[in-house]
């Protein structure tokens, strides 16, 4: 009769120093990353459509929204010119828990320095059957 024994597995992340032998932690790692690195926020990034209605003289926006270069959330079709698609994006990531709701009346591009992440934003002009749609099997999920 043989004993089998199970190799211990080591994963571990390149860009921190975790490391972890436990299954569990291991199951969650290989489904959500790093725990250490995806909450540690290293850039925002705002990704706008703008439309012009000529004959009613509104603008409306939709936006997505990406941070570490993954998409966090969608901001639907709504009214709003100028730069108000940050305000709106803001109050998103507030609202995901990206961003404490204590410093909801700073502005994101300052959030950006106080946190030590980078902030970027593009602003497009395009037809209104270009906007972003948040279609049926998007789900907004949160990096945990």
């Amino acid at each position: 009769m043989t004993i089998e024994t199970k190799a211990a597995k080591l994963v571990g992340c390149l860009n921190c120093e975790f490391q972890t032998k436990d299954e569990k932690e291991i199951e969650m790692f290989s489904l959500n990353g790093c725990p250490n690195c995806t909450k540690e926020i290293r850039s925002v990034f705002v990704e706008c459509r703008e439309w012009f209605d000529k004959v009613n003289g509104n603008t409306y926006f939709s936006a997505r929204i990406w941070i570490n270069g993954g998409q966090v959330a969608i901001l639907p079709f709504q009214y709003g010119y100028g730069d108000q698609f940050i305000y709106e994006a803001q109050r998103k990531l507030i609202e995901l828990g990206y961003l404490p709701k204590e410093k909801e009346n700073e502005s994101l591009y300052s959030l950006g320095k106080t946190f030590g992440f980078d902030f970027y934003s593009a602003r497009t002009s395009t037809k209104k059957n270009e906007m972003f749609k948040i279609y049926a099997n998007y789900q907004e999920r949160a990096v945990n």
